[in-house]
This record gives structure tokens, C-alpha cells and sequence, in this order.
């Protein structure tokens, strides 16, 4: 089972998002700026691709990393966010817990205390849905 990060971000000069995000695993930089310019390399020994594209929304860039996608797992992920150690070990030992599930959404930590935290693991059904993420 493999697990791939896909970040969307925005006007990233260089490489240090991944320091900051404590990326430990194969990843997919989406980076919205004014070049377009598709990156390979190892970090830290995993797979980066940073694929720098001229042109906007969230959306789009998102789209642009799923369809490059190659692992069996997507974590789908601000550039905001700060992974904690372990994380690509911790993501698989769930789904191994729970093979017929498509998705899993995960509680993070915040920092500002918006949001809600869930404690027990809920099946998500298009009634409420809205709750999660």
C-alpha cells in the first residue's frame, strides 16, 4: 500500500514547503505561479513531483495532482498544514483497519479553535457529510 501527499499551494520559489510541512512521504506539489515547469526529485529518500502551473483555483490545481497520481492512498492537503511524524504509517494502519472504506477523513490539530473535533469513527453518508472536513 503506498501513500502520496497532493498539496495545493501557490507561488513556491523553492523547495521548502517540504521541511515545513514535514513531508515524509511521496508527494505532489501543486504550485500556482507564473512558470510552468514540472519537477522530479528525491527528498529525503521519497518521490516529489512539484508541478508549477500558470493558472489559478484550487480546484484546478487539485485535479492537476490527482491525475498524476500514482499510489493506492491520496492525502489531500493545504500548504498550511504541518504533517506529524509517522503520519504515512498511521494513515495506512487505518485503512488496513477498515479495507472497504473509499475515504477516510482524519481530526487535525488546529491551531485557532475553530472547528470540531470527532471523536468516534462514524460512517459518512450523504446526509451528513457537511459535518466532516
Amino acid at each position: 500500500m503506498t501513500v502520496e501527499v497532493l498539496v495545493a499551494s501557490m507561488h513556491q520559489t523553492n523547495h521548502g514547503l517540504l521541511q515545513k510541512m514535514n513531508i515524509q512521504s511521496d508527494a505532489i506539489i501543486g504550485n500556482q505561479c507564473d512558470r510552468n515547469e514540472i519537477e522530479n526529485f528525491i527528498y529525503q529518500g521519497h518521490k516529489i513531483r512539484y508541478l508549477s502551473f500558470c493558472e489559478r483555483g484550487v480546484g484546478l490545481n487539485r485535479n492537476n495532482a490527482l491525475m498524476r497520481a500514482t499510489a493506492d492512498i491520496c492525502i489531500l492537503a493545504d500548504d498550511d498544514m504541518v504533517f506529524d511524524d509517522g503520519y504515512e504509517q498511521k494513515v495506512k494502519t487505518w485503512f488496513a483497519r477498515y479495507p472497504q472504506a473509499d475515504i477516510l477523513i482524519f481530526n487535525i490539530e488546529r491551531t485557532a479553535s475553530t472547528g470540531y473535533s470527532n471523536p468516534k469513527v462514524k460512517r459518512i453518508r450523504f446526509w451528513n457529510f457537511m459535518r466532516y472536513g
